[in-house]
């Protein structure tokens, strides 16, 4: 349909540059859930999803540089540097739901993403706290403007729960 903008769903714990990526290409992009289902769900009519198909992204990628008369190596100086972490802190069943809420209550008025799991926003970057649904443990992804800065973010939030579970 002319003039219509494609979009695509990616997963609130993608890196924003991936974001950034999409925009470059003139697609739309809607954080979604983690699940591949919740992806897809967002643009129905899609045959395939760049997440899940490499061959389909590497075809939207030359179809966009010969759109552009661009090479390759220009679009990829024009990504910035992507640092991000990910950890695990062992949480019993009986207190995800408390550490959740511990988490809003201790970031109440701060930027939050609430798509899947809390994701905290700072000006250092951010941080994803995701209880796992089958394990017994909470999933931590960050990203930071450096890989220290994402780490030190999820020693951070690894912490606060594994403290919020002493009390």
């Amino acid at each position: 349909m002319p003039g219509h903008r494609r979009q695509i769903g990616l997963p609130v714990s993608a890196p924003e540059e991936v974001e950034h990526l999409a925009r470059l290409m003139q697609v739309d992009v809607v954080r979604t859930k983690l699940s591949p289902r919740a992806m897809m769900e967002v643009s129905p009519d899609e045959r395939f999803h760049p997440l899940f198909d490499a061959v389909f992204s590497l075809v939207g990628i030359l179809a966009y540089l010969s759109r552009e008369e661009q090479p390759l190596s220009r679009l990829a100086a024009q990504l910035p540097a992507c640092h991000m972490d990910k950890t695990t802190v062992f949480c019993p069943w009986a207190w995800k739901g408390k550490v959740m809420r511990k988490m809003l209550e201790e970031h109440k008025g701060k930027q939050l993403e609430l798509v899947d799991g809390i994701k905290v926003y700072d000006a250092h970057g951010w941080v994803l706290i995701l209880p796992d649904t089958e394990d017994s443990h909470v999933n931590i992804i960050s990203q930071g403007v450096t890989a220290e800065t994402a780490a030190t973010l999820a020693a951070s939030f690894a912490r606060r729960i594994a403290e919020f579970q002493s009390r």
